[in-house]
């Protein structure tokens, strides 16, 4: 062996190593929950290729409003997190340190500029849906107040139809603006994967239609059109 091979050795090791440590992603997750119902209790983090298997990524116990999350993806993907069988909210995992709050009014997750978008996506959501909360107690102090049942539910209708056109712009728009990155296939993972059998409505449809490939093609939402048109062929029979 040549004296200089020596100074190649470490050289063609650590070529090696960052080979292998780049083609992953380390993700460190901090939770914190004010929730007191939680403690004790164990939180899950699972992801979902095809739409039908839920494979859980880690588990951890609460314990004194404290949970911890770590662990390796190949790449940059949507997580849900889960108690017992009940969804808690939607994780971008991405190498980098990641923070979890969670409260009776609501959670976060923050650390990274993808889970920033979405968690700002989430409260928006949010007020959309405190609007909708809001509006059913003002039906509710109507008719307290004497208004017939007719009466209410024409203001309910109209007021209800523009709250859920609203929500689904809002929607549509941020899968739009990220059909190319994890949130677009992930947002449409966590919205329409609460459907108890996948089913292909307006929303959805109008989506794919002008969606590129990159996101037709990801293994969740393929998996789910796919399905979702043999539910509807399965009906026709």
């Amino acid at each position: 062996m040549k004296s200089t091979d020596y100074f190649h050795l470490p050289l063609t090791l650590l070529s090696i190593l960052l080979l292998f440590t780049s083609c992953s992603e380390q993700y460190n997750i901090a939770g914190n929950s004010s929730i007191g119902d939680f403690n004790g209790q164990t939180v899950y983090l699972k992801i979902s290729d095809n739409g039908i298997d839920a494979n859980c990524l880690d588990s951890c116990q609460v314990v004194h409003g404290q949970f911890n999350f770590i662990g390796d993806v190949d790449s940059v993907m949507l997580a849900i997190m889960y108690l017992g069988s009940q969804r808690l909210m939607p994780v971008i995992l991405e190498n980098g340190m990641l923070n979890i709050e969670m409260g009776h009014y609501g959670q976060r997750v923050s650390g990274s500029p993808s889970n920033d978008r979405l968690n700002a996506f989430m409260r928006k959501c949010d007020r959309i849906s405190n609007e909708q909360w809001e509006l059913e107690r003002e039906c509710s102090r109507m008719l307290l107040n004497g208004k017939s049942h007719q009466e209410v539910n024409e203001f309910y209708d109209k007021k209800i139809k523009k709250l859920e056109k609203k929500l689904e712009k809002l929607e549509n728009e941020f899968i739009q603006e990220n059909y190319e990155t994890p949130l677009g296939p992930g947002c449409f993972q966590w919205l329409f994967g609460q459907y108890a059998i996948p089913i292909m409505t307006d929303q959805i449809r109008d989506l794919i239609e002008n969606a590129p490939p990159c996101f037709r093609n990801h293994p969740y939402v393929r998996s789910y059109i796919q399905r979702a048109r043999d539910n509807r062929s399965a009906e026709s029979q």
